[in-house]
Formats: structure tokens, C-alpha cells, sequence
């Protein structure tokens, strides 16, 4: 297991090396007092292109990677200092999804031969040999909301479902018109490369991220917005 690496008082699990590690990426918008968490995979680069232009700001600091940009979890000294008016938002997505969404990245970015989906989930995602791929969002808010090291608690209070993005983005504030544009969506196979065993794989690795997030398990209804009773109307997949 990695090590804890900490900026202000957010802190992450850490393998270290490029793209090995679980990266969340930050918006602070002061308009609104919000800091947004933006998790691989949950419709990140969409976020940071469109919600600048609604006053809110990326955080750039350093990375764990040895590098400085916006790969990084450090809050800025004024967001810290106002850390009590803030709400603290996570964007989240049905694991189903973010499965399969997980391994178009992995086809894009690891050298072929690949595995086939089925195989990616039992050697990739399931197995806690890659952290990148493994760390599911309730892991990596856990680092934050329930520190080890007695710094203090950050509880996460909202979450803004990637199926109902523009739906969920209103109720904290923004005018959003219409829904967002899918920004660097990764081609892969879809639910349709799921396997029963895959199927009840992903079930058990992101069984905190169903159970919290409203998520039913029923791979059916992950294809669909709102099928989950949890209403919205455009989807952004990437």
C-alpha cells in the first residue's frame, strides 16, 4: 500500500509514478462556496473546461508526481483560511460505467497487447496492484473525511452524479442551460463487454460507492439516466 501524502489538509493514497496514483482534482469556486472534487473518470476534463467560466477556479500546486499543475489535492492559503464556509462536493458515477470507462483509459494509455475487459476488471481493477485504476471514490475520500494522522475530519456533505451532471450542478448554483459537452471521452466497449463475473466483480469493488451514492445494483439501469431513482436528464460519459 502507498504511503499518505498530504497538502493542507487533504490527503490521498499515493503509489507514486506517473498515472500509478488516484488523482482528484479540485475546483474552489468563492462565489458559491463550494470546493468540488473531481475524481478520474467522473466526467473530470468536462468540469475544468466549463465551470471556469462560472467563476470557479482549478487548483494547480504540486503533484505527486514531482511535477506542478493541476493533478494535485493542495488547497490554496485563502481557501484554507475560509475552509468553514465551504461546502465540499465530490462528482460521483454508477461503477458500472466508470468501470468500463476505466479501461478505455487503460487502452489508451498502457502499451498493447491489452486485456480484455473481463481480465482488466479481475487483474486491474479488482486486484489492489494499481492504484489508479483500483482506488474507488469512497477510498479516496476516506483519506479526508476520516484522517490517520489526527488532523481534522472534512466531511464531504454533496455529490453531483456524472448521469444527471447539469441537473445536479443547478441545485448548487449554477446556470447550467443545457447539458455539458462530453470532453475527452475515451472509446471502450460499453456494458455490453460485462461477463456475469465481471459484473458481480465491479458489484463488490464499488459496493461502498453503490451503497452511498444511491447507486442500484443492476447493470441494467446503469445505461440509462435516471433509471436509478434518481431523476436528471442528459447523460455525459467519458
Amino acid at each position: 500500500m502507498g504511503g499518505l501524502c498530504r497538502a493542507g489538509d487533504f490527503v490521498a493514497w499515493s503509489k507514486g509514478g506517473k498515472k500509478q496514483h488516484p488523482r482528484i482534482h479540485v475546483l474552489i469556486d468563492f462565489q458559491r462556496n463550494l470546493i468540488l472534487l473531481t475524481p478520474p473518470k467522473c466526467g473530470t476534463v468536462t468540469l475544468h473546461q466549463e465551470l471556469p467560466r462560472f467563476g470557479a477556479t482549478p487548483t494547480f500546486g504540486p503533484q505527486f508526481d514531482g511535477g506542478n499543475g493541476e493533478h494535485t489535492i493542495h488547497l490554496p492559503g485563502d481557501a484554507w483560511a475560509a475552509i468553514e464556509r465551504f461546502r465540499i462536493a465530490v462528482v460521483v458515477r454508477n461503477p458500472f460505467t466508470r468501470a468500463t470507462s476505466l479501461y478505455g483509459h487503460y487502452r489508451r494509455y498502457w502499451q498493447p497487447p491489452h486485456l480484455p475487459f473481463p481480465e482488466f476488471i479481475a487483474r486491474i481493477v479488482a486486484a489492489p496492484r494499481h492504484l489508479f485504476f483500483n482506488a474507488t471514490i469512497s477510498s479516496l475520500l476516506s483519506p479526508l473525511e476520516h484522517p490517520l494522522d489526527g488532523r481534522r475530519s472534512l466531511p464531504v456533505t454533496h455529490h453531483v452524479r456524472l448521469e444527471c451532471l447539469a441537473d445536479d450542478l443547478k441545485r448548487l448554483g449554477y446556470p447550467i442551460a443545457t447539458a455539458l459537452p462530453r470532453a475527452h471521452a475515451l472509446p471502450h466497449e460499453g456494458l455490453a463487454a460485462y461477463t456475469p463475473q465481471a459484473r458481480d466483480l465491479v458489484a463488490l469493488w464499488g459496493l461502498h460507492d453503490f451503497e452511498r451514492f444511491g447507486y442500484r445494483l443492476d447493470l441494467a439501469a446503469a445505461e440509462e439516466p435516471g433509471r436509478d431513482g434518481i431523476g436528471g436528464t442528459a447523460a455525459s460519459r467519458g
